[in-house]
Protein backbone atom coordinates (compact mmCIF):
# COMPACT_ATOMS: atom_id res chain seq x y z
CA UNK A 1 0.00 0.00 0.00
CA UNK A 2 2.96 2.27 1.09
CA UNK A 3 4.65 1.61 -2.59
CA UNK A 4 1.06 2.43 -4.35
CA UNK A 5 1.32 5.75 -2.47
CA UNK A 6 4.68 6.81 -3.25
CA UNK A 7 4.20 5.90 -6.84
CA UNK A 8 0.77 8.05 -6.97
CA UNK A 9 2.32 10.73 -5.52
CA UNK A 10 5.58 10.49 -7.60
CA UNK A 11 3.02 10.48 -10.97
CA UNK A 12 1.20 13.55 -9.29
CA UNK A 13 4.37 15.23 -9.16
CA UNK A 14 5.65 14.92 -12.43
CA UNK A 15 2.53 15.67 -13.97
CA UNK A 16 2.43 19.11 -12.49
CA UNK A 17 6.23 19.81 -13.45
CA UNK A 18 5.18 19.07 -17.07
CA UNK A 19 1.98 21.07 -16.74
CA UNK A 20 4.00 24.02 -15.43
CA UNK A 21 6.49 24.11 -18.06
CA UNK A 22 3.89 23.69 -21.00
CA UNK A 23 2.07 26.69 -19.27
CA UNK A 24 2.32 29.94 -21.56
CA UNK A 25 3.99 32.57 -20.04
CA UNK A 26 2.47 35.89 -18.04
CA UNK A 27 3.73 39.04 -19.29
CA UNK A 28 4.87 41.19 -16.73
CA UNK A 29 2.37 44.05 -18.32
CA UNK A 30 4.44 46.94 -16.18
CA UNK A 31 7.47 46.14 -18.73
CA UNK A 32 5.40 46.28 -21.92
CA UNK A 33 5.62 49.29 -24.07
CA UNK A 34 3.00 51.96 -23.90
CA UNK A 35 0.14 50.79 -26.62
CA UNK A 36 0.17 53.69 -28.83
CA UNK A 37 -2.75 52.77 -30.41
CA UNK A 38 -4.75 53.44 -27.72
CA UNK A 39 -3.25 57.05 -27.20
CA UNK A 40 -4.59 59.49 -29.52
CA UNK A 41 -4.86 63.02 -30.08
CA UNK A 42 -8.12 64.97 -31.04
CA UNK A 43 -9.08 68.40 -32.08
CA UNK A 44 -12.49 69.65 -30.75
CA UNK A 45 -14.84 72.82 -31.36
CA UNK A 46 -15.67 74.12 -27.80
CA UNK A 47 -18.57 76.59 -27.69
CA UNK A 48 -18.53 80.00 -25.72
CA UNK A 49 -21.20 79.10 -22.90
CA UNK A 50 -21.50 75.65 -21.09
CA UNK A 51 -25.08 73.97 -20.66
CA UNK A 52 -26.51 72.52 -17.03
CA UNK A 53 -25.96 68.60 -17.05
CA UNK A 54 -25.95 65.82 -14.49
CA UNK A 55 -23.63 62.75 -14.00
CA UNK A 56 -21.65 60.66 -12.40
CA UNK A 57 -18.34 62.23 -14.61
CA UNK A 58 -19.33 66.05 -14.42
CA UNK A 59 -22.00 67.60 -12.31
CA UNK A 60 -22.96 71.14 -13.68
CA UNK A 61 -21.85 72.77 -16.52
CA UNK A 62 -20.91 70.73 -19.88
CA UNK A 63 -18.97 71.51 -22.70
CA UNK A 64 -21.21 72.76 -25.81
CA UNK A 65 -18.49 70.90 -28.52
CA UNK A 66 -18.26 70.51 -32.23
CA UNK A 67 -16.39 67.51 -33.78
CA UNK A 68 -15.50 69.71 -37.02
CA UNK A 69 -16.59 73.09 -38.28
CA UNK A 70 -19.59 71.43 -40.37
CA UNK A 71 -21.39 70.13 -37.87
CA UNK A 72 -24.53 72.73 -37.14
CA UNK A 73 -25.29 71.54 -33.58
CA UNK A 74 -23.57 71.61 -30.83
CA UNK A 75 -23.11 68.57 -28.45
CA UNK A 76 -23.28 68.30 -25.11
CA UNK A 77 -20.05 67.02 -23.56
CA UNK A 78 -20.84 66.09 -20.10
CA UNK A 79 -16.57 64.80 -19.52
CA UNK A 80 -13.84 67.20 -17.72
CA UNK A 81 -11.33 68.09 -20.13
CA UNK A 82 -8.16 67.84 -17.68
CA UNK A 83 -6.24 71.16 -17.53
CA UNK A 84 -8.05 72.96 -19.75
CA UNK A 85 -9.96 76.64 -18.48
CA UNK A 86 -13.05 77.27 -20.08
CA UNK A 87 -13.78 81.33 -20.02
CA UNK A 88 -17.46 81.94 -20.86
CA UNK A 89 -17.78 84.06 -24.25
CA UNK A 90 -15.49 82.55 -25.62
CA UNK A 91 -15.45 80.01 -28.47
CA UNK A 92 -11.90 77.74 -28.45
CA UNK A 93 -10.43 75.19 -30.83
CA UNK A 94 -8.19 72.99 -28.80
CA UNK A 95 -6.21 69.71 -29.09
CA UNK A 96 -6.55 66.84 -26.65
CA UNK A 97 -5.02 64.03 -25.75
CA UNK A 98 -7.46 60.63 -25.47
CA UNK A 99 -6.42 58.02 -22.57
CA UNK A 100 -7.83 54.95 -21.64
CA UNK A 101 -10.18 55.77 -17.85
CA UNK A 102 -8.35 54.26 -14.89
CA UNK A 103 -11.78 54.09 -13.93
CA UNK A 104 -15.33 53.08 -16.07
CA UNK A 105 -18.11 55.49 -15.40
CA UNK A 106 -21.09 55.98 -17.27
CA UNK A 107 -19.98 53.36 -19.69
CA UNK A 108 -17.32 55.80 -20.97
CA UNK A 109 -13.65 54.56 -21.75
CA UNK A 110 -12.01 57.36 -22.19
CA UNK A 111 -10.26 60.52 -20.51
CA UNK A 112 -9.53 63.50 -21.95
CA UNK A 113 -6.15 66.08 -21.60
CA UNK A 114 -5.42 69.34 -22.59
CA UNK A 115 -2.71 69.60 -24.97
CA UNK A 116 -2.99 73.46 -26.50
CA UNK A 117 -5.45 76.13 -27.84
CA UNK A 118 -4.83 76.21 -31.16
CA UNK A 119 -7.43 79.32 -31.19
CA UNK A 120 -9.33 81.29 -28.96
CA UNK A 121 -11.78 83.69 -30.31
CA UNK A 122 -14.67 86.34 -28.78
CA UNK A 123 -18.17 85.42 -29.48
CA UNK A 124 -20.99 88.27 -29.12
Amino acid sequence: MMKRFIVSGMMLLASVTVFAQESPKIPNLKKLPAKQHLLKTKTMIIGPKRLQCIGIMQTGDCYQVKQDKSQKEWESFPYPIEGFKHKPGYQYVISVKVVPSKVVLEGTTEEYVYLKTISKTKVK
